[in-house]
C-alpha cells in the first residue's frame, strides 16, 4: 500500500470546515486561535480566509486529471478525503467518485474504496481499438473475432469469443456487474 498522510482527528475537521454536502462545497470556518502559534497569524487567517472556498484543484500534466487539494498547517491532502474524514470519522484507504469526476465532492459521489476497487470504476483504457470496455477484436480471426475478458484482483478471465464487439461487451457488463459489485462501470 501507498504511503498516506493521516489526517487531523474529526473535532479539528469540524472546527476547520463547512461542508455544504449537497453541492460538495468545502468551506474555510473562522478558526480558533488554539490552531495558531502566533495571534497575528490567527486574525491574519481569519481575516483572509474565513468563509471562503477551502482548497484548490490541481491538474497533473501527464493526462490532465484534475483532483481538489487542500492545505492543513504545513500538509496537503486530497480534498475527497478530508471531506470523508469530516463526515464519518474513517479514513479509508482511497475515496472513489461514482460518477468518475474528480471535482464532484457532493457527498452521494463519494464512496470509500481500495485502489483496487477505485481502478474497478475506470472507464475503457484510450488505446482501446473495438470501442467498448473489455472487448479485444482479434484480426488474426475470421469468425468470431471480438474477445471479451474481465480482470479482478489482478487475474484475467477471458469470457469468450463473439461475433460483435457489442455481443462481447455485453458478456463482460454481465461479468462486471456480478464480480465488481457496485464498482462496476461498462
Amino acid at each position: 500500500m501507498a504511503y498516506r498522510k493521516i489526517l487531523p482527528d474529526q473535532a479539528y475537521l469540524q472546527a476547520c470546515f463547512r461542508y455544504d454536502s449537497g453541492t460538495g462545497l468545502l468551506v474555510w470556518r473562522e478558526r480558533p486561535a488554539s490552531h495558531f502559534t502566533d495571534p497575528r497569524i490567527w486574525k491574519s487567517w481569519n481575516g483572509t480566509y474565513a468563509g471562503k472556498t477551502a482548497g484548490r484543484v490541481q491538474i497533473r500534466k501527464s493526462d490532465g486529471y484534475a483532483k481538489g487539494i487542500v492545505g492543513i498547517g504545513d500538509t496537503e491532502y486530497k480534498t475527497a478525503r478530508v471531506i470523508y474524514k469530516l463526515m464519518t470519522d474513517e479514513e479509508p484507504e482511497e475515496v472513489d467518485h461514482q460518477d468518475k469526476n474528480p471535482q464532484n465532492m457532493a457527498w452521494h459521489n463519494l464512496r470509500a474504496s481500495t485502489r483496487g476497487t477505485n481502478c474497478l470504476n475506470r472507464g475503457k483504457q484510450k488505446n482501446n481499438q473495438s470501442g467498448f470496455k473489455g472487448v479485444i477484436e482479434r484480426k488474426d480471426l475470421t469468425f468470431k473475432r471480438f474477445q471479451a475478458r474481465i480482470r479482478l484482483n489482478g487475474k484475467v478471465t477471458y469470457l469468450g469469443y463473439f461475433t460483435t464487439a457489442e455481443e462481447a461487451h455485453a458478456a463482460y457488463c454481465e461479468a462486471a456487474r456480478r464480480l465488481h459489485g457496485e464498482f462496476h462501470r461498462a
